[in-house]
């Protein structure tokens, strides 16, 4: 499923004795929310459309969407990413009723990288970069993630002691490397790093050739 692209959802209706259930009346709505991993930004849950169809001899339906993104421009390489929701509720010719729900996300790429990095790392022997993928489902999928890490440079901090992330930039590369598909971390030796602060970039590549990325910075 796809940004500005018509997408078709189907459905079958049975009775409660499992026979198909033809020429009922079907309502039904679509909501969407911000994916639960976009951290960068929220939005309230949306309806998107509503209606009512039938289902046709062999108890079948479709309905029709074309997802969109928000007319809020997003930050360029995180992306628009949200969960839809479809509600029906159908009345067969006997007044019967029943409910159902479906699920379903959309994003501009289709994976997301989940990690697991201490914002403080303490001065050990080795730090454990922790992360693998999942698409847009919350499935896990075998994805080499690639990873690349700089040393930043020295920054004022403000009077509130806030800084944005994008202030500090790179002063230093001092690692680079991958955690294969199917595994689940990478060791990566830390014993000649100099106090500071770090940002660490994980990179994978979706299905569609889609560059995913993600940052994080550490002291």
């Amino acid at each position: 499923i796809y940004f500005g692209k018509p997408t078709i959802l189907t459905g079958n209706v049975k009775s409660f004795a499992g026979y198909t259930v033809s020429d009922a009346q079907v309502k039904f709505r679509i909501t969407r929310i911000t994916h639960r991993y976009c951290w960068w930004w929220n939005e309230p849950e949306t309806e998107i459309t509503n209606g009512t169809t039938k289902t046709n001899a062999e108890g079948s339906f479709s309905i029709t969407i074309t997802p969109e993104k928000s007319l809020i421009q997003r930050d360029g390489w995180r992306g628009n990413y949200y969960s839809y929701t479809l509600k029906v509720d159908v009345t067969d010719l006997k007044g019967e009723t029943q409910e159902g729900e479906q699920y379903f996300s959309v994003g501009d790429k289709s994976l997301f990288i989940i990690s697991s990095i201490p914002a403080k790392i303490e001065m050990k022997q080795t730090l454990n970069l922790q992360a693998y993928t999942e698409n847009l489902q919350g499935e896990k999928t075998n994805n080499e993630i690639r990873f690349e890490i700089y040393r930043l440079e020295d920054v004022t901090e403000l009077s509130n002691g806030e800084i944005a992330d994008s202030v500090y930039k790179n002063a230093e590369k001092i690692s680079v490397g991958k955690i294969s598909a199917g595994e689940l971390s990478n060791k990566v030796s830390i014993k000649n790093w100099k106090s500071g602060r770090y940002r660490i970039i994980l990179t994978a590549t979706d299905a569609h050739g889609n560059e995913v990325k993600q940052e994080q910075l550490c002291v």
